[in-house]
């Protein structure tokens, strides 16, 4: 469907399932279980990784989380995450935390996946 204001009627524009997806992306992100992530430690209770997103968003989006559940680890040890938050982000990435409960090592590669219902999402809208 095409909507126009006016009463002379424009050709009808095509797009790609690939062009509108990627248009869409510029205004909402979500991430949920499955979707993994690399970083490392920041002190020894804060896993902070990084994500870019699939298209470069309209703004620096705002960023709001849901945590259920959530895998990380550094090194070969599991870490208990407690807490989940979107650190900072520009138009192109972001930083999220994974809260841990038990201590890492400051500076140490790490990797977070979120699994359950846990979601983050970030929004770019008018």
């Amino acid at each position: 469907v095409q909507l126009e204001v006016g009463s002379v009627a424009t050709p009808f524009e095509h797009r790609s399932y690939g062009d509108e997806l990627a248009r869409c992306q510029r205004y909402f992100n979500r991430l949920t279980s499955g979707d993994q992530f690399s970083g490392r430690m920041n002190g020894t209770n804060n896993l902070d990784l990084g994500y870019s997103y699939p298209v470069t968003m309209r703004v620096s989006p705002s960023g709001s989380t849901s945590l259920d559940t959530a895998d990380a680890e550094y090194g070969s040890s599991g870490l208990t995450v407690n807490a989940l938050s979107v650190m900072g982000s520009g138009p192109n990435s972001c930083t999220m935390r994974f809260g841990t409960s038990n201590s890492g090592t400051n500076g140490q590669g790490a990797w977070g996946r979120l699994t359950g219902t846990s979601s983050i999402s970030l929004s770019a809208e008018l």
